[in-house]
């Protein structure tokens, strides 16, 4: 999935997938298309999540509907760092007319999923641009099961989780 925003000096394309073993990447380019100097800080937030990892993960655990599993989320990103038990956050300064490429990550581990965490940290570990061509090398979005990214967090249909509903990244002004 791919989107272009726009919002006074600064431009935000975004790309998005999910990878078989529950990983949800969002691709980030961010463009000042301004004449002066911008510094933003985004933060990368999440309700499911509530204990720092070292100072740039957090993860959390949640009780799947009907107590089916227990979800085990991971998030982390490009250069950002933990601000709050439920949120990451990384300034970014671009010249006029500078770019950006950075990526956000979290994986949903579960026992169902033995694979799902190496998977989370390989994507962790990988560039932004490797990341998304990997992806799309290994056959593009989907996968076994029906998984789909939504505007406000990562469900999965096909095992009756409710959906997560929590936003992957913010751009707030300094």
């Amino acid at each position: 999935w791919k989107s272009v925003h726009t919002g006074g000096d600064l431009r935000v394309q975004q790309r998005k997938f999910i990878t078989d073993q529950n990983v949800a990447v969002t691709v980030l380019d961010l463009a000042n298309t301004s004449t002066a100097e911008i510094t933003r800080t985004l933060t990368l937030g999440s309700q499911r999540v509530s204990t720092a990892v070292g100072s740039t993960e957090l993860t959390g655990s949640v009780n799947a509907r009907y107590d089916l599993t227990t979800l085990t989320p991971r998030l982390s990103g490009d250069g950002f760092t933990v601000s709050t038990p439920t949120s990451l956050t990384r300034a970014v300064t671009l010249a006029p007319g500078q770019s950006v490429t950075l990526k956000a990550q979290m994986g949903v581990m579960t026992r169902e999923l033995p694979g799902s965490d190496a998977e989370y940290q390989r994507y962790r570990d990988l560039g932004a641009e490797t990341a998304f061509v990997e992806q799309y090398a290994q056959g593009g979005l989907g996968g076994e099961r029906s998984r789909r990214l939504t505007d406000d967090g990562l469900a999965e249909s096909g095992l009756g989780l409710a959906p997560l509903r929590a936003p992957i990244y913010c751009v707030t002004e300094n």
